[in-house]
């Protein structure tokens, strides 16, 4: 691989990422306000109505669910064509499917079984989330 080849290369990665980059701030407060949610949430079916924390996890995603679909849809990535509402929830329903089975199988393991803190736990297991959504939304559910 020449000079010229790798410059093409790396500017159009450049350019990919800006084009991403107001999706990207979009989704990342839609994220950050859901982490808000979740955890406000979190702590009180946790400490308030005093159920145990993975049954508190399994209630407060309910809302955070519908919560980070719709400001996604319409506003991160624009999605306005109501026709495919229906396939993208269903795409949106595996996604999350698979992080609600992570999130649960991993506050079981760190906070039941190695007693790590909950609240950490739970932040910990969003900030993995993240890392691979935007991708499957932006590519794969709302495109």
């Amino acid at each position: 691989m020449n000079l010229e080849t790798i410059k093409a290369k790396v500017k159009n990665l450049l350019n990919l990422v800006w084009e991403m980059h107001t999706e990207f701030l979009r989704y990342f407060v839609v994220g950050i306000s859901a982490l808000c949610l979740d955890v406000l949430l979190l702590v009180f079916l946790k400490e308030v109505l005093k159920l145990d924390s993975v049954r508190a996890v399994m209630l407060g995603q309910v809302p955070v669910f519908f919560y980070v679909f719709l400001l996604n849809k319409y506003w991160s990535f624009g999605s306005q064509k109501k026709g495919l509402i229906h396939w993208q929830f269903i795409k949106y329903l595996l996604v999350v499917g698979f992080n609600y089975i992570i999130g649960i199988v991993t506050m079981l393991v760190f906070s039941h079984f190695l007693e790590f803190d909950y609240k950490f736990v739970r932040i910990g297991t969003i900030a993995l989330g993240v890392s691979w959504n935007f991708f499957l939304y932006r590519y794969w559910i709302y495109r």
